[in-house]
């Protein structure tokens, strides 16, 4: 008895020595790209990837009248190898607009496309791409939200009514159309960029119809989202919001559309949401959308190897090879027990 609780001691004092294998992480979250070496002994990473939001449609105290599409998150496991250069870039959300000032909101970086006249830019991508000797492998893009379009109104002799523009389209979604007023119709909604490895930039929303000036907006090209209907600093009509960036940009939101009679009543219809960009994730992993105000990021996390854990049996077995009372049995007990796992 007393021989089986020294054995079972030993054992415990070896597992509690052993050393256990050690997870660590690298969390960029600085708009831009840096190079990452994969450490040694790694040969897969678990990531999430967060996008750029698109840009809002603000006042002049930045209270929010129209919201960007928020960004893709991308979620999931990759294979690597040692020493693996990774280049990996954060984006940034689209700019705000000011509706007060007629601000517009620029594209996040990279690849989010401008608002129109008084609306918010797409988000930029966020990207993690192997990259070896000078080429570059895509891994994984969380693609950006589109802008919000910018309000309209009616303007009855005095008497104003807002005409809400069309909220900027989530990663992956089109954007909202641009409120109209009965036949006088806002800006449409940018399409998304086309999922998957192969297909397009999505294409630009149309102007608004039955009034004057409405200008379409861009179409995606490639990974950049699309411009908002009406850039040219031209008050009348609203602009439409930028498209995101991704795999393929969004289109841009088409602008509004103006009109009025000579009763003195006046239009001005509302652009229409930038779409989202599309976005890849890796096989067997997630794309959703980031939680609202969520900051653009990368997350990787790694788990290091550690050494063998020695179990105890070898120095168990040759302990009690000792108390056989032959030398026979005693050689033949030590020949099994160097056999055992240290």
């Amino acid at each position: 008895m007393r021989l089986s609780l020294v054995t079972l001691l030993s054992v415990v004092a070896l597992v509690a020595m052993a050393p256990a294998a050690s997870a660590d992480s690298f969390v960029d979250t600085t708009p831009g790209t840096m190079a990452f070496a994969v450490p040694a002994g790694v040969s897969s990473l678990s990531l999430s990837a967060t996008a750029g939001a698109g840009g809002n449609v603000t006042n002049s105290v930045g209270t929010t009248l129209v919201q960007g599409g928020r960004g893709a998150l991308v979620t999931g496991t990759v294979a690597v190898f040692p020493g693996e250069q990774l280049q990996l870039t954060v984006a940034t959300n689209g700019g705000n607009a000011n509706a007060s000032t007629g601000a517009t909101g620029g594209g996040g970086a990279p690849d989010g496309g401008a608002g129109g006249w008084s609306a918010g830019g797409g988000g930029g991508a966020t990207r993690i791409l192997s990259c070896q000797a000078v080429t570059c492998l895509i891994g994984v893009i969380a693609a950006g939200g589109g802008g919000g379009g910018n309000s309209g109104g009616i303007n009855n002799n005095g008497v104003f009514t807002t005409l809400p523009g069309g909220p900027g389209g989530a990663a992956g979604a089109r954007g909202t159309d641009g409120t109209s007023d009965g036949t006088i119709h806002g800006g449409s909604g940018g399409q998304p960029g086309t999922a998957g490895a192969v297909g397009t930039g999505g294409p630009g929303g149309s102007g608004g119809s039955g009034g004057f000036g409405p200008v379409a907006g861009a179409d995606g090209s490639g990974p950049t989202g699309g411009g908002g209907g009406n850039q040219g600093g031209i008050t009348f009509p609203e602009g439409g919001g930028g498209g995101g960036g991704g795999v393929f940009g969004g289109g841009g939101g088409g602008s509004g559309t103006f009109w009025s009679d000579i009763s003195g009543v006046q239009v001005n219809t509302a652009g229409g949401g930038g779409g989202g960009g599309s976005s890849l994730a890796p096989a067997g992993g997630g794309v959703t959308a980031a939680a609202l105000g969520a900051a653009p990021g990368i997350v990787l996390t790694w788990t290091f190897p550690g050494a063998s854990a020695p179990t105890g049996q070898r120095a168990a077995a040759l302990k009690k090879c000792k108390h056989k009372h032959s030398k026979k049995k005693r050689k033949k007990c030590k020949k099994r027990a160097e056999k055992l796992p240290v």
